[in-house]
């Protein structure tokens, strides 16, 4: 799906996003830079003033793209995910649009998400460059067996863990992306979970998907710390 620069997508007369730039590909998805329009009321004017460009909020578009379109169910996203009560580590949402027609009726419609944009980083796959930067990366990998506990507790499970599913603002707040993937899972996915923890921390860490039989490296020894502290 095509967004460009400058378009505006509305839910109402009241409800506008208007997207400034593509912010990045995934697999699963496009993320587009965006801004939430606000009006204001200035008396004695009888009528809303949309507010200028330097009141609007900072916001994500996400875009299904390839597979992911149609194939998903946002909604269920939204109720299953987003409305836990305690989801610190996700991103909040904001809205679900309708998609920009696109002139073929026979084209899946899949609702766009929006959420709060952090202003963070994207994780990429390792080696870190300094010892700073992967001390930074170890507390974050550490703490995301808390996540996968508490979808866990709720009968969930988190599903394969990507490094671009993990956005890292400049305080080390981290937030989880791959939302779309969590789906009611038995004992037997939430061990597969660690699994998928296990490979996200080499990959991080030390650029391989097996830390087992990883030649010694800047990183590796930390990469095996952490992966023994799930225990």
């Amino acid at each position: 799906m095509m967004l460009t620069p400058g378009m505006r997508l509305s839910r109402d007369a009241r409800t506008s996003y208007q997207i400034i730039e593509r912010a990045w590909t995934g697999a699963r998805h496009d993320y587009f830079l965006a801004r939430k329009v606000f009006w204001n009321f200035r008396y004695p004017a009888e009528v809303l003033d949309e507010a200028g460009a330097d009141e609007w909020l900072d916001v994500l578009v996400r875009v299904p793209r390839g597979e992911a379109t149609g194939s998903h169910d946002v909604a269920l996203e939204w109720r299953a995910v987003f409305e836990r009560p305690t989801v610190p580590w996700m991103l909040e949402p904001i809205d679900l649009l309708d998609p920009p027609a696109t002139g073929s009726p026979s084209s899946p419609v899949a609702p766009l998400l929006v959420l709060a944009d952090p202003h963070a980083a994207r994780l990429s796959a390792g080696p870190p460059p300094d010892r700073e930067a992967a001390d930074r990366l170890a507390r974050v990998l550490s703490e995301i067996p808390a996540m996968l506990g508490q979808l866990h507790h709720g009968g969930l499970a988190a599903g394969p863990l990507e490094p671009g599913d993990f956005l890292v603002d400049s305080t080390g707040r981290w937030f989880y992306l791959g939302t779309d993937r969590i789906a009611t899972g038995s004992g037997a996915a939430a061990r597969d979970d660690r699994d998928h923890w296990s490979r996200l921390v080499s990959l991080v860490l030390t650029g391989s998907e097996e830390i087992e039989g990883l030649d010694p490296g800047p990183w590796a020894e930390e990469a095996r710390r952490i992966h023994r502290s799930w225990r």
